[in-house]
């Protein structure tokens, strides 16, 4: 009779561990967006704004590295030709929050795949927040050379 009664427990709360895990959706780690937000997401454009020269600046500094260099270019997609205007008359700014944002990197959090997604999720957030006429949707490096 105690087999029988821890079996049935033993069963019983496998089973429903089961139900509840596969009944459960990954939380989404702080700053990424939720499924319902990624589904509000402007979709793709092919409006890009390619005026940016490339850049160097300083990486913060770790244990590891005293002196890190980062030379980073990039061009944005936008969500219409209102964007690229505004962001061509704040040209001067917008060059200035991407240095803020590139120099406050490590260079071990940014060297790898998963670094530059998360760099280009914040400075497209960084950049939007001053932006009036629209939303930049993707920043697209095509030089990101660190040393």
């Amino acid at each position: 009779m105690i087999i029988g009664i821890t079996l049935a427990v033993l069963l019983l709360g496998g089973g429903g561990a089961i139900f509840y895990m596969l009944g459960m959706k990954p939380a989404a780690a702080e700053g990424e967006p939720t499924e319902e937000a990624a589904s509000e997401e402007p979709t793709e454009t092919n409006i890009y704004f390619t005026e940016f020269e490339s850049n160097v600046v300083n990486l913060a500094t770790s244990d590891e590295y005293n002196f890190m260099y980062l030379k980073y270019g990039f061009d944005l997609e936008v969500s219409d030709e209102a964007v690229a205007k505004e962001l061509e008359e704040k040209l001067p700014r917008i060059t200035g929050i991407a240095a803020t944002v590139m120099s406050n990197q490590d260079y071990n959090e940014i060297s790898t795949p998963e670094g530059h997604e998360r760099l280009a999720r914040e400075l497209t957030k960084e950049i939007n927040e001053c932006l009036e006429s629209g939303t930049v949707i993707g920043v697209y490096f095509h030089t990101f050379v660190a040393q």
